[in-house]
Parts: C-alpha cells; sequence; structure tokens
C-alpha cells in the first residue's frame, strides 16, 4: 500500500506550541519568515518553499483533506522549511507570532462570501488588517489575490488607517491552485492582486491565554464523579 505521505513533521499541534512561538527554534535557523492564509491543496505553498529554500513558510488550513493533501506534496520537496497548522488566521496571528516577527503574507482565493448575509465571515476587516501590520516587519507585504472584484473593493474600504500603502493590479491566472484552474476552465481570465505594504506600524497586544482552574486529588473513581448541578 503506497503511503499517502511520508512525514507529519511539518504538522505542528498549536495547543503544544509556546506563544507567542520562537519560530527560530522550531526550524532550528534565522531565515526570513512568510505565512500563507488558507493554503488549499498546497500547489502554491509547495512552489513558494521549493523556489525558496532559505525562507520559512507557516501555513494555515481548517480543512483536514486539504492538510493531507499538502503534506504529501511537502514531502516531495525534501526541504524542511514549512510547518502547517490547523487553526484559523486570527487566533494564529493573535497568539503565536510576535510583533515584527513576519516578512510577508500570502492569501490566495480567500471564500468571497459574496452575499450581503455573509460578509460578517470575511477575513480582512479593519480590525484584522491592523493586526497583520503588526506582525509584519517594517515593509512587509501583505498580498491578497481574488476571483472576486466586489471583494477586493470591501477590502480596500477596510483598509484606512491599518498603516498600508496599496497597490492594485488586474492579472492573468499565475498561481496553479486547484479553484483557480476550475474558475479558468469555466472561462475566467481576469484575477485580482491587492498588495499592501506596510508603511506605519500599528500596535496590536499578544492576546493572552485565559487561565482554566485544575484540581488535583490522590485517588480517583469515575463512579463517583459527577457535575453540580448548573443551570446552564
Amino acid at each position: 500500500m503506497k503511503a499517502f505521505y511520508i512525514s507529519l513533521k511539518p504538522f505542528l499541534n498549536h495547543g503544544a506550541l509556546i506563544r507567542p512561538t520562537p519560530w527560530g527554534e522550531i526550524f532550528a535557523n534565522d531565515h526570513p519568515l512568510e505565512v500563507e492564509i488558507g493554503f488549499g491543496n498546497g500547489e502554491y505553498l509547495e512552489r513558494i518553499s521549493s523556489e525558496n529554500p532559505r525562507t520559512n513558510f507557516v501555513g494555515f488550513e481548517q480543512y483536514c483533506e486539504r492538510i493531507h493533501r499538502t503534506l504529501r506534496k511537502l514531502s516531495r520537496t525534501g526541504l524542511d522549511n514549512v510547518r502547517v497548522l490547523r487553526l484559523d488566521a486570527r487566533a494564529g496571528f493573535e497568539r503565536f507570532f510576535a510583533p515584527k516577527t513576519i516578512s510577508r503574507v500570502h492569501c490566495l482565493y480567500p471564500p468571497p462570501w459574496p452575499k450581503k448575509s455573509g460578509t460578517k465571515h470575511r477575513l480582512f476587516t479593519t480590525d484584522f488588517l491592523k493586526l497583520v501590520n503588526s506582525r509584519l516587519m517594517d515593509g512587509g507585504v501583505l498580498k491578497i489575490v481574488t476571483d472576486h472584484r466586489p471583494y477586493i473593493e470591501w477590502v480596500q474600504e477596510n483598509i484606512q488607517d491599518t498603516g498600508f500603502s496599496v497597490d492594485f493590479k488586474n492579472i492573468q491566472a499565475n498561481y496553479g491552485t486547484k479553484f483557480e484552474k476550475k474558475w479558468v476552465e469555466g472561462g475566467q481570465s481576469e484575477f485580482y492582486e491587492l498588495l499592501l505594504t506596510k508603511k506605519d506600524h500599528i500596535p496590536v497586544g499578544l492576546k493572552e491565554d485565559s487561565a482554566v482552574q485544575t484540581y488535583l486529588v490522590d485517588h480517583f473513581n469515575p463512579d463517583n464523579f459527577g457535575f453540580k448541578e448548573y443551570s446552564h
């Protein structure tokens, strides 16, 4: 039977990581650090990590099947410059990165939530843009690529007072992701790229974990264990 992937090393258990995470210790070097939000099936993450072996990459994704496929792709490169987490990017940036530690952030084809009722689910709110700004090094870049022009227009509305300068352009398909190929096959030829370069630092502190009360007992009998009566 063919192995699905060779190694689980790129996959990190975020619950066991120090917060903020000393990424130089994780990778055992001081190379520049880049982040991909929502790496999907890993096509782009495999490509950029292979093309830049002296750069470290951290990827966020929430779907297990996509993480499996990405691990399989990464096992083919023979490199050790990628780590992936199954975690929402908001929590990742809030807790796992110290200020001014990331050189570049990539986000290709984030869910556009095109209906008005879905806008609240979109990622690049003003608050999140400020958070990303705080974690980027001076001069760092956030790249957002989408097939949905109204989504880019919505992001542009949220950029004011987030410390970024803006460069917008129409582009051709050139990232080779599953979704991009699907849209090209469907006849779409124009896509949209937004490059946000950090101009001013917006300070956003690290979010601390809430303390959890614990109890220690000498002997535990599960038959005698029960929660108190709570109305909730």
